[in-house]
């Protein structure tokens, strides 16, 4: 990757980068679809979910292909890279619809020993545009101090 987007991930709290691995983003997909019919999956607590449509977590353990996104090697170059340390993926959610949820912060539930060595990979399966409900992210907002709880 080049120096540019090291930097905007630095300053802004967060870099965009195309995977280009379609047949993978089939594949998760197709996997999903089969996941959903057999109505063995886990999803969120109740309050946790902002629309009817579940959340699917831990879908890495039932579909290789799931494990294979959540550890793509483009995502875990670029961590590697930034943080010059290992990165260890520990969890996947797959939203079926957008996920309307609130702006919020994954440090309160997933903090790190030590600080601040949390990064959160948004992998879309299909296209996005703005009215789709694609992630939202609070730039800079990486550069605030953690609230200790």
């Amino acid at each position: 990757m080049n120096s540019d987007i090291y930097q905007k991930y630095e300053k802004e709290g967060y870099a965009v980068f195309n995977l280009h691995d379609d047949v993978l983003i089939d594949s998760v997909n197709k996997d999903i679809d089969e996941i959903l019919k057999s109505n063995e999956f886990r999803t969120n607590k109740k309050i946790y979910s902002y629309n009817e449509s579940p959340r699917i977590i831990e879908s890495f353990k039932k579909s290789k292909n799931c494990k294979k996104l959540s550890i793509h090697q483009k995502v875990i170059n670029f961590l590697k890279g930034f943080y010059k340390d290992d990165p260890r993926a520990f969890s996947t959610i797959n939203f079926l619809k957008s996920t309307q949820q609130p702006l919020h912060s994954d440090y309160a539930h997933f903090g790190t020993i030590p600080e601040l060595k949390l990064a959160g990979s948004w992998i879309a399966l299909q296209d996005i545009d703005p009215k789709s409900g694609p992630v939202q992210v609070v730039p800079r907002s990486h550069k605030l101090i953690p609230y200790d709880f």
